[in-house]
């Protein structure tokens, strides 16, 4: 199939262009979803551990080992990712991400001796974190070949994820036995005898089979994805690109001593050349609007190009994984203990503002595909550092054990500046991740996914 020579219409591509922004959002949900909830079953893999040296250590064993594959994988995909093929990023990552929710699940009902089970837990975090990765680099690269909303489709995806989770969390809380966080009881699981006991944890065994079914739904969501007459149009576009920013190179070297750099060739070609099947989609006022820069396909020619973007979205996270759920943890309701309150101001607090941080970031991510021009590469940096201001907004709360004095006591301000700091991360995390990607040509685009998605 030839590719089109002419902008195309939204409207030529039918209700393929809504299946494909769906499957994107399905695909963002997917990314996220299964790690949320294995952090979500915390009671689990304490009962799990009972006995074992990671009792109470064991989350931080998780995030560590889960982080540093993640990084490693994002880092080997920036460097190796133009040798790969999509189905590689993103197929083979999808199969063996469900392959670890599957046996996590079914490792629910089988007794492990704990020590045991850590390790093989551990293994099966860091093999998440690499499939996550590769995921990630995957569905973002390939959503960059697409104009910029299917790009939104994934970070609202993403939010939707954790808002899920954190609403099935409050739910599970609010339906379980309350939790007396007035007295420091043992909350062991271990028996009068001192040994632990071993049960089926059915809300574990639930969340981590829903995790699995996702997983396994959106493997057929991207082979289906694969055959929309959208994104065939895409993924055509940008091999032409490809083929011809090459052969503008070739040219640029053979009249190089004719003057004229190869940045400004490539330019040139874009914009004069209107027989060319480079970009045949990207008209001149779109081009100047997006700031489009070729380079020479290098990560740092690319990481130049972006550079703005990706720091913003750098200290996006800086400031949030700064905040939340770490300093969250420690705030308490100013009637937290008081005779004849309810079970909101005690142990539902906290899940409570888990659910407002979630539900106010996926907000935002939603915003940020609606209202796209209030940020731009020249506002969105000053924005991101703008939010540094909510660290000692959170720490002036009524947080406990803290050294400082406490001068927003009343329940109102955490809530309300909780609500404000997520709708800024939704807004800005995916502002940026839209924005960069669109400031080089599209035989960079997902390179430059990957790169937004590593920082």
């Amino acid at each position: 199939m030839e590719p089109s020579q002419a902008s195309p219409n939204p409207d030529m591509f039918g209700r393929s262009s809504l299946w494909a922004y769906c499957i994107f959002f399905f695909l963002g949900l997917g990314n996220l979803f299964p790690w949320n909830s294995f952090l979500t079953a915390s009671y689990y893999f304490s009962d799990r551990f009972c006995g074992s040296n990671f009792e109470d250590s064991f989350e931080n064993y998780f995030t560590i080992s889960f982080t540093i594959c993640q990084t490693l994988g994002l880092a080997l995909t920036i460097l190796y990712c133009e040798n790969w093929a999509i189905d590689t990023k993103v197929l083979y990552p999808l199969t063996l991400y469900s392959l670890v929710f599957l046996i996590t699940t079914v490792m629910v009902g089988v007794y492990v001796d704990a020590t045991y089970f850590f390790e093989i837990t551990i293994v099966l975090t860091c093999i998440s974190g690499l499939c996550g990765s590769l995921l990630s680099a995957g569905i973002f690269g390939m959503a960059a070949y697409f104009p910029s909303e299917f790009t939104g489709a994934l970070m609202n995806g993403q939010g939707l994820a954790g808002l899920t989770v954190s609403l099935s969390s409050l739910l599970t809380s609010a339906a379980a036995a309350e939790i007396d966080i007035c007295e420091d009881d043992d909350t062991s699981t271990e028996n009068d005898d001192g040994n632990c006991e071993f049960h089926v944890s059915y809300s574990a065994m639930v969340y981590f089979g829903i995790a699995t079914i996702v997983l396994a739904l959106n493997i057929v969501s991207y082979i289906y994805l694969k055959k929309l007459k959208i994104t065939r149009h895409y993924i055509e576009k940008f091999d032409t690109a490809s083929d011809s920013s090459f052969t503008a190179i070739e040219v640029d070297k053979s009249h190089k001593k004719g003057g004229g750099s190869l940045k400004s060739q490539l330019r040139t070609n874009l914009i004069t050349t209107d027989n060319s099947n480079s970009f045949n989609d990207i008209d001149k006022e779109q081009m100047r609007k997006s700031e489009i820069v070729n380079t020479d396909g290098t990560v740092i020619a690319i990481v130049k190009s972006i550079w703005i973007p990706a720091l913003s979205v750098f200290l996006a996270f800086v400031v949030t994984i700064g905040v939340f759920p770490a300093l969250f943890i420690f705030i308490e309701s100013e009637k937290q203990c008081d005779s004849g309150t309810s079970r909101f101001y005690n142990d539902l607090f906290i899940p409570f503002l888990f659910l407002i941080f979630n539900l106010f970031d996926f907000i935002g991510r939603v915003c940020a595909e609606k209202f796209k021009p209030l940020l731009n590469s020249r506002t969105i940096l000053p924005f991101a550092c703008l939010r540094f201001a909510f660290v000692p907004l959170f720490l002036l709360c009524n947080v406990s054990n803290s050294e400082l004095p406490i001068i927003l006591k009343n329940d109102f301000f955490p809530i309300f500046i909780n609500a404000l700091f997520a709708l800024t991360n939704g807004y800005l995390a995916s502002s940026a991740m839209m924005l960069g990607p669109q400031l080089v040509s599209a035989k960079d685009s997902g390179v430059a996914g990957t790169i937004m998605i590593f920082c």
